[in-house]
C-alpha cells in the first residue's frame, strides 16, 4: 500500500481476482466497497472499469522510501533493494 504522494510503502496485500470490466450499473451497487459514500459512486466509474479483490492485508513495521516513476498511476514496480527492506518486516 502507497498513499498518494507519500513515497513510502505502508503495507501490503495478495491481489486474489479481477473483476471488470463493469458496468456503470455494477459500479453503482458496489461503489461502497471501493470506499465511496452513497451517491458518490460516479467519482470512481471510467468507461472500463475493473475491481481488484484484495485480502490478506499486512501493514509494514516502518513505512519503506522508493522512488516513484515518472507516469506510474496505479502499478509500480519495486526496486529489488525495497522489495528486501519489506520482506524482513513481513
Amino acid at each position: 500500500m502507497i498513499s498518494s504522494g507519500s513515497g513510502a510503502v505502508t503495507g501490503v496485500c495478495d491481489v486474489t481476482d479481477c473483476i471488470g470490466p463493469m458496468t456503470a450499473d455494477e459500479y453503482r451497487r458496489n461503489a461502497v466497497k471501493a470506499g465511496h459514500r452513497r451517491g458518490e459512486a460516479e467519482l470512481g466509474y471510467y468507461r472500463n472499469t475493473y475491481a481488484w479483490v484484495l485480502a490478506n492485508p499486512r501493514h509494514l513495521k516502518k513505512p519503506v522510501s522508493y522512488k516513484h516513476p515518472s507516469g506510474a498511476v496505479i502499478w509500480v514496480t519495486l526496486d529489488m533493494n525495497v522489495a528486501r527492506v519489506m520482506r524482513k518486516q513481513l
